[in-house]
């Protein structure tokens, strides 16, 4: 399972991370830097243009499938959260 967060600094994200890992979630957290190492290693033309890449969303979504692609898995927004056995819930 993993998110992305695009700083360096991920405490304000430390209640989602903490809600997962005590959901018993083997949470992992990506970020730029990873994203950028990823897309390095299956299509470095393209590395330069997403360090530039402006719009949060864009660079949310490429980290989103390139993750999938390199990790398998689950990709979890940052706010979401497990409210019972059948729903999430927005943190």
């Amino acid at each position: 399972m993993f998110t992305y967060w695009d700083q360096a600094n991920t405490s304000p994200i430390s209640d989602f991370e903490n809600h997962w890992i005590k959901e018993g979630a083997q949470l992992r957290i990506i970020g730029d830097n990873e994203v950028a190492m990823i897309l390095e290693n299956y299509l470095p033309q393209f590395v330069d243009k997403y360090r530039k890449t402006s719009i949060p969303a864009c660079r949310s979504d490429l980290a989103k499938i390139l993750g999938l692609y390199q990790y398998g898995g689950l990709y979890v927004d940052s706010h979401c959260g497990i409210a019972g056995s059948n729903e999430l819930y927005h943190l």
